[in-house]
């Protein structure tokens, strides 16, 4: 007469996975690691493409915008009557530094799109090859 041990279910799924060959159990970690790297990297390309980009060339045009209002503000202090010599050219000086920020603040906001474009296209390669 056999006696056969009730196996409990945590023991039954233990045991399998013990069954299975090395090679097995890598193909399943690296399947995972797959499914869960393209969620991420569709995730971060619809973040870019949807949000930083949009967001970052709308702060471009902010900016160039703003660059010409203090080209037009240039213009105007350059032609304007000020109580001394002194005050006239605090003015100008005043008014070319902020011209001078606000170009600055162009070259860092292109930079920034640049490095996200960059960021994006790594991000589709990386996509592609785990595809």
């Amino acid at each position: 007469m056999s006696t056969s041990k009730k196996v409990s279910k945590f023991v039954a799924a233990n045991l399998k996975k013990l069954n299975k060959t090395e090679k097995e159990v890598q193909q399943e970690r690296i399947e995972r690691f797959v499914e869960d790297a393209t969620i991420e990297a569709e995730t971060q390309i619809a973040i870019i493409k949807t949000s930083t980009l949009p967001r970052l060339e709308n702060e471009l045009k902010r900016l160039e915008i703003n660059l010409k209002r203090e080209k037009d503000n240039f213009e105007d202090v350059r032609f304007s009557v000020a109580n001394s010599f002194a005050e006239y050219v605090s003015k100008r000086e005043r008014v070319l530094d902020e011209i001078d920020a606000v170009n600055t603040s162009i070259s860092y906001k292109k930079a920034d799109i640049e490095d996200a474009k960059a960021e994006l296209a790594t991000l589709e390669s990386i996509l592609e090859d785990l595809k």
